[in-house]
């Protein structure tokens, strides 16, 4: 278990009493004690995230809703305005179908008064004669009234035909109403599918950034959490040799780099985030520097306690010397 610096400080003030009695001491109170947790900044971080990856959650499946309603109404939209054209192009095929009927009626009504015309001069010759021919007057009167009644024909038929293509215009111009209102629809219902899918597309990456943060935190949350159960292996060893060939040292060492590169990939993924996290750096380090400093200067020899800080021999034997005595490289941590 790792133990706090102003604990082991307070166990050093003691040395010049029993140093022996005082390394008893701090191995009972060791065995007795929990491992150290996880600093804040890191724990707070990772409920952070947690929180924010379940909000990005809750926002992605309301947008996604919304999105689907929309698509929903646009389609149903273009599916009304497309039966409206269908209606209209239907009425406008029938009334077409008139416009060629009225055009034949007064094709017929042409052909029509032209043969009756063409009795025309039989009438002229029975008016002249119709003072001394008064017996000719009922056949007269017969042939003039075919006359008058082809020419009424005629201007029927011209009369229906211009309402049936007054009519069929009329309608025509309602379809291409129609299809326009029926293009947009479809236009409309295209881009909220595409808005639809951007929107889609956005709250999805935020929802797996979230996750990835939580994720990552969580790397994190446990590569301190291995380091500082291999810093306690290391502490609590017997090993006969010097610390320099405990092997749980050299494991100890390896977990502390694997935790830098954890924190190194938590600052490429998110400067600010790491920003919250690399606070917990300093303790993380203080604490298993003091943890190892108890195997390596068990009696506070290398220890100033006057001033309360390391004499230059300390680093050598208990610093960055072990590093270079197990032959391994101790990675860093951008300030």
């Amino acid at each position: 278990m790792v133990l706090s610096g102003f604990r082991f400080l307070a166990l050093l003030s003691l040395a010049s009493a029993d140093r022996h009695d005082v390394q008893q001491q701090r191995e009972a109170e060791r065995e007795g004690e929990q491992a150290q947790v996880v600093p804040r900044p890191i724990s707070r971080a990772l409920q952070a995230a947690q929180r924010k990856a379940q909000a990005n959650l809750d926002a992605f499946v309301k947008a996604e809703a919304a999105a689907n309603v929309a698509k929903v109404k646009q389609e149903e939209a273009a599916s009304e305005r497309m039966s409206k054209m269908e209606e209209k192009k239907a009425k406008t095929i029938a009334s077409q179908a008139q416009v060629e009927r009225s055009r034949q009626a007064m094709a017929d009504a042409e052909k029509a008064a032209a043969q009756h015309m063409a009795n025309t001069s039989e009438f002229e010759d029975a008016l002249a004669q119709w003072n001394a021919l008064s017996q000719e007057v009922e056949g007269m009167e017969e042939k003039k009234s075919v006359v008058l009644s082809a020419n009424k024909l005629k201007a029927d038929a011209a009369e229906d035909a211009a309402k049936a293509e007054q009519a069929a215009q009329q309608l025509q111009k309602e379809l291409r109403q129609s299809q326009a209102d029926f293009d947009k629809a479809v236009s409309n219902a295209t881009k909220a599918e595409a808005r639809s899918k951007e929107a889609a597309n956005v709250d999805n990456n935020t929802v797996e950034d979230g996750n990835r943060t939580v994720k990552l935190v969580k790397k994190l949350h446990e590569a301190v959490n291995v380091f500082y159960k291999a810093v306690d292996a290391f502490v609590a060893s017997k090993h006969p040799g010097g610390i320099e060939s405990d092997p749980s040292l050299k494991i100890a060492f390896e977990k502390y780099n694997l935790m830098v590169t954890t924190f190194l990939e938590v600052q490429k993924f998110s400067p600010d985030l790491f920003e919250q996290v690399k606070r917990a750096f300093d303790e993380i380090e203080t604490n298993s520097a003091w943890e190892i400093a108890a195997r390596c200067d068990p009696t506070g020899i290398l220890w100033d306690d006057d001033v309360d800080k390391p004499l230059p021999e300390f680093d050598a034997k208990c610093g960055s010397g072990l590093w270079e005595k197990v032959g391994m490289t101790r990675l860093e941590i951008p300030v």
